[in-house]
């Protein structure tokens, strides 16, 4: 997941540093991510595979990357000792006007985030395969000011993206669909959804196209990494 989801960005002409405690991971990341953009490249057009990759960079001192960040993406195990320890060495480095995007699908990050993170902090909620389907469900924080999840979901939508703006945190089950297609998710509860965001200048280039019905992705797959 973490992979497509750095690989938009790159596309998208932003600068990207890709993370992970494991060197063999980045080294496999670093693969898959010349392999997509590659095949995007012959099949969507646009830039040569060479230049999407000159904005990556691979690196295992996360947090030292995490410093000077505008927007940290964590894409981390959906454990609670992992996803505690994280934020707190993040909380430690990260700069306080830089926007926190948790992908988390299980566990309510703010229940396990410190409150110190709880005003820069939201949820999006990315769909497998990142780099394809462009539905992000994003959840913000009550103490988050109040433009950010619109100005985020804007930013989002304004590139192709289908962001779907939540009201709380739903956890997701997996949902058997029709034969020939892979499992799906949907919100254990679709209650409390509210609108995407409105217009407005957008920092982070994301496109593509997924199928929804009511906000909810249809006939897509869904995977934990």
């Amino acid at each position: 997941m973490g992979h497509a989801i750095a690989l938009r960005f790159a596309r998208g002409g932003h600068a990207v540093t890709l993370t992970d405690v494991d060197r063999d991971a980045l080294d496999r990341a670093e693969r898959s991510i010349r392999r997509l953009a590659g095949t995007q490249s012959e099949q969507l057009g646009g830039e040569a595979p060479e230049s999407v990759m000159a904005r990556l960079r691979f690196a295992e001192d996360g947090f030292g990357a995490a410093a000077g960040a505008e927007l940290v993406v964590e894409v981390i195990s959906e454990r609670v000792d992992i996803k505690r320890r994280f934020y707190e060495e993040l909380a430690g480095v990260v700069s306080p006007s830089a926007l926190i995007a948790s992908n988390t699908s299980v566990l309510d990050i703010f229940e396990h985030a410190p409150s110190v993170l709880h005003p820069q902090l939201i949820m999006a909620h990315y769909f497998v395969p990142a780099h394809i389907i462009p539905l992000v469900e994003i959840v913000g924080h009550p103490s988050n000011p109040g433009q950010l999840v619109p100005q985020f979901a804007a930013c989002l939508s304004a590139l192709g993206m289908k962001p779907v703006v939540l009201k709380r945190f739903a956890r997701f089950h997996r949902q058997p669909y029709p034969a020939g297609h892979q499992s799906g998710a949907v919100p254990a509860s679709r209650r409390g959804r509210g609108g995407r965001g409105g217009a407005g200048r957008c920092r982070f280039r994301l496109s593509g196209r997924a199928p929804c019905r009511d906000g909810v992705p249809v006939q897509t797959g869904f995977h934990r990494a």
